[in-house]
């Protein structure tokens, strides 16, 4: 580049445009690590700071008092539904007697056939026991034969623990985010001698074993005509310095799958999603465009990703960032509307969506045209203004089928599980251990979307495998099982 004094004017009108540019995005860049430092996390306006579009686009005063009673109610069900469970928790009675009157010390007391009750709810610590099954040997006076009690079912020839312990180990880690270093610690605080090789090696049984089920369950996603996918990065242990693979999700009602690959190329999503047709909600990644073909699925953007470009613009563009905040919102003050008045995905919503939603969308782009050229291409407002565009372009088939949302938000929340289990344990051993992982992330989130007890479930699914035909398969899916009922028969003493 020639010296800043032999530049012509125009050129240097372009350098200062250039700097310009560079200068503006790396302000925007600055603030949004400030924020992520020692601001909130969170992109949410409080009340008083809410975009004053969105303000005037809310509901009628009639309608937020509506609105209102419907919160309290839901409220009050809640608080009934949770006194409900703890009353049926198992009751242990602690009889206090009275040795001696408190007052003259006398001893000579008749009982009064009344007490008080009062409940107190207490943690019981959990403990693995000792299950001897004993197979009695009879002798048949009819054939002469010794015959012996059939042999109790195992999760694998030879296993010593049971289906229970294996689905504990798994929930531990897929729900609740527990390394097995800390699952064996906290056994073996409790006495157990649990290694945490031990917890390895019932995880991955466990997951070779649900694997058919897990398959099962992407294929049903597979199947729908709405998907939301998205991808999030985890880590592989290397002998230096470990490696990144990737984990994505498809998701279809309330059907969760989880898939593992060494990279994050269009690959998996092309084998997962090839030969099918219908919708795909996604983000604006290029490694999905392998699904978008004119006999493939159909692309439909996510507005909270370009929302995310707009809040992070609002260091160096406040005004138009917070117009193109209050135009989103207002789009999402018709969902709103629609949930508070029960009717989402249904032919009513769909009216609201092709006339508030329509017109609140053109208007939308209309503007986000007329302020385009106002910026760089580089600076955080202009990339936000192109990204909006695009976004909200993909967004048109909302107009026509209101079973589809306006995010991707449900994919990125299935996704929070393996970000949270990446913080805590780090890292998975190698590729299999990683699809190891994906089939039992399947089977637990499957299983809390359909609100099932997946450590029950497990337990349970883990011994029917074997007696279960492929063809039969669909028994054995969350959405199908229905816990054990508990035996009355009291085991007999040898």
């Amino acid at each position: 580049m020639p010296p800043v004094a032999e530049l012509s004017r125009p050129d240097l009108e372009q350098l200062v445009l250039s700097q310009y540019a560079k200068i503006e995005k790396l302000e925007a860049e600055l603030g949004e690590i400030k924020r992520l430092l020692f601001g909130q996390k969170r992109e949410r306006f409080l009340p008083e700071k809410m975009p004053t579009l969105a303000r005037a686009l809310r509901h009628r005063q009639g309608d937020d008092e509506t609105a209102a009673l419907a919160r309290r109610l839901r409220t009050k069900e809640k608080r009934a539904e949770r006194a409900l469970k703890k009353k049926s928790l198992p009751v242990i009675e602690v009889v206090h007697a009275v040795e001696q009157c408190p007052h003259c010390h006398s001893q000579d007391l008749e009982d009064m056939r009344s007490a008080e009750v009062s409940d107190e709810f207490e943690f019981v610590p959990a403990k693995v026991v000792r299950r001897r099954h004993i197979r009695r040997k009879m002798k048949c006076n009819g054939c002469k034969r010794i015959i012996t009690a059939p042999a109790p079912q195992r999760v694998g020839e030879g296993v010593e623990w049971g289906p229970a312990m294996h689905a504990h180990t798994v929930v531990a880690k897929c729900a609740d985010s527990i390394p097995f270093y800390r699952l064996a610690r906290r056994f073996q605080r409790d006495g157990i001698p649990l290694e945490r090789s031990t917890l390895d090696r019932l995880f991955h049984r466990s997951a070779e074993l649900l694997s058919p089920i897990a398959a099962r369950i992407l294929a049903m996603v597979v199947a729908s005509e709405r998907i939301n996918a998205d991808e999030t990065p985890v880590f592989i242990q290397a002998p230096e310095k470990c490696r990144r693979g990737y984990m994505w999700t498809f998701l279809a009602d309330k059907n969760i799958a989880f898939a593992f690959s060494p990279t994050r190329s269009g690959e998996t999503p092309k084998r997962v999603l090839a030969g099918t047709t219908g919708i795909l909600q996604v983000d604006a990644y290029s490694g999905y465009n392998a699904v978008f073909v004119p006999e493939g699925r159909e692309r439909v953007g996510c507005l909270a990703h370009s929302r995310r470009k707009f809040f992070a613009a609002l260091v160096s563009a406040s005004a138009d960032a917070m117009i193109a905040l209050d135009w989103i919102l207002s789009l999402y003050e018709v969902e709103y509307e629609a949930a508070a008045r029960n009717i989402l995905g249904t032919p009513e919503h769909l009216v609201l969506r092709k006339t508030l939603t329509s017109e609140r969308m053109d208007a939308f782009a209309a503007w986000m045209a007329e302020r385009e050229p106002f910026y760089t291409p580089q600076s955080p407002m202009g990339a936000a203004l192109r990204y909006g565009k695009k976004t909200l372009e993909s967004l048109r088939p909302i107009l026509s089928d209101p079973k589809i949302r306006l995010d991707n938000n449900l994919a990125e929340n299935a996704l929070r599980l393996i970000a949270l289990g990446r913080k805590n344990f780090l890292f998975v051993g190698d590729d299999q251990s990683g699809r190891n992982l994906a089939v039992l992330q399947t089977i637990v989130a499957t299983c809390t979307a359909h609100g099932v007890n997946p450590e029950a479930y497990i337990a349970d699914t883990l011994l029917k495998l074997d007696q279960t035909p492929s063809s039969r398969i669909d028994d054995l899916l969350p959405i199908n099982w229905k816990p054990p009922v508990p035996s009355t028969t009291p085991a007999q003493a040898p």
